[in-house]
């Protein structure tokens, strides 16, 4: 009787801890530098107001197999400001020929989330998986694998934002991107609606380009 309680209990700790794990998509952020308006304002000709924060975030997800890998995007916030809720808007980048031309490398193509942030947004640029920090090959224009990275990062960047920022998305998600960023906004869109997931992403617009 003794052994079969033990079990039991086994049984239940396992399952207690593998859930945690599975609930865990964060593994860090690192903070990379902050950016004024002004600079971004000067730049676009927009009147930008919030300074903002570049992250460097690598997080739990899965590859284009569904095997548990990691990936890595930059995450952007608004700083300087006493506003502490804003909307999760997700930009995908264009097709990168080398792993580390990423958005979490702070390139060219980063401007764009810092001009989004700037304007008022917690803004995600997932790397996609095969390039930045993820290991393996790039499954170039996957949809699904664009998806799941880009389902993962906002799941991420929520812990993050309640963790450790102290502040709170306010449940509102835009999507957009450009060249391949287009279709993997498109991709992520069609992902939460096909597997009824706008509870959790209530996404209110999405811009394909």
């Amino acid at each position: 009787m003794k052994i079969y309680l033990l079990k039991i209990w086994v049984v239940v700790c396992l399952s207690v801890f593998s859930n945690a794990f599975q609930s865990q998509y964060l593994i860090s952020a690192t903070y990379l530098n902050t950016t004024d308006p002004l600079t971004l304002s000067l730049a676009t000709g927009l009147s930008l107001q919030f300074d903002i924060d570049l992250y460097k975030m690598v997080y739990n997800t899965v590859d284009a197999h569904g095997q548990p890998t990691i990936a890595s995007g930059a995450f952007l916030v608004p700083s300087n400001t006493s506003c502490t809720d804003f909307p999760i808007l997700v930009y995908h980048h264009g097709t990168s020929l080398r792993k580390q031309d990423v958005p979490s490398s702070d390139i060219q193509e980063t401007i764009i989330g810092k001009i989004f942030g700037a304007g008022g947004y917690f803004v995600l640029m997932p790397d996609y998986i095969g390039m930045g920090d993820s290991p393996g090959l790039h499954p170039y224009v996957h949809a699904e694998s664009e998806a799941t990275a880009s389902r993962d990062m906002i799941r991420a960047a929520r812990e993050f934002i309640m963790d450790s920022l102290q502040m709170v998305d306010n449940g509102e998600v835009f999507l957009t991107g450009y060249s391949q960023g287009g279709h993997a906004a498109m991709a992520t869109h069609k992902y939460i609606e096909d597997n009824n997931l706008l509870s959790e992403f209530s996404v209110l617009a999405s811009a394909p380009c």
